[in-house]
């Protein structure tokens, strides 16, 4: 991105008048680039004031907490990223909530204070439904089969085990290590597919100016000669 914004910003400008010194027909991509390099030359300072005004908006209204519980909500119905971040929770989830127990706080208690460590608001408040309906006499295994689409059905059932048992710490303990072997295993297969395609981005983008500066050029050469 650095060298295509020196080359569009710097480079470009100096030989444009060159090219529309010729008259000489410009294919589409370089008038294109010209369209953006005099967006950027002419306009540069107030864009980067407008992109810096609208992250500065984004970043307040995403203080908002209803929308930060909508946009939550999204983020885990989205394909890949959804599974990273349920994978994420869970982990957080178990880890946090495994080692309350075994410091003997009271699981009510213990719900709480994992639902106030979780950063996904829509968790927040499903383990703070949890937490009253532990209260009131339910099994949390009972509130986790109810909300399949948050709580995998394999975390459900070992939960349900570990609270026949009586073993739901370890059980917590060992799911918990689950999740973030999952989540670990999905962070180094993005990171592989991802590779590649940002590679074609990265040539696709220098491309576009490379053949947008030299094809004009050739063009006029070949005019000059004949």
């Amino acid at each position: 991105f650095s060298i295509t914004a020196f080359l569009t910003i710097y480079i470009f400008p100096k030989i444009l008048p060159v090219l529309l010194g010729l008259k000489a027909e410009l294919p589409w991509s370089t008038k294109g680039l010209i369209f953006l390099s005099n967006l950027f030359v002419n306009y540069g300072f107030v864009s980067v004031i407008g992109i810096i005004g609208l992250i500065i908006l984004t970043w307040l209204i995403l203080k908002i907490e209803k929308v930060r519980f909508r946009v939550h909500q999204v983020i885990l119905y989205l394909p890949l990223v959804g599974g990273l971040s349920q994978n994420y929770n869970m982990a957080n989830f178990c880890r946090t909530l495994g080692l309350l127990l075994k410091s003997d706080i009271k699981i009510v208690e213990a719900l709480s204070i994992t639902a106030d460590t979780t950063n996904n608001l829509v968790y927040r408040q499903e383990l703070r439904h949890i937490s009253g309906d532990i209260s009131k006499g339910e099994e949390i295994s009972r509130h986790l089969e109810k909300n399949n689409h948050l709580f995998p059905i394999m975390l459900s059932q070992l939960v349900s085990i570990g609270e026949t048992t009586g073993n739901l710490t370890d059980t917590l303990l060992y799911l918990s290590e689950f999740y973030e072997n999952r989540f670990d295993e999905t962070i180094k297969n993005l990171s592989i597919v991802l590779e590649p395609f940002l590679m074609i981005i990265m040539g696709t983008i220098v491309g576009f100016v490379a053949i947008s500066i030299i094809t004009p050029i050739y063009e006029i050469t070949q005019n000059i000669r004949h």
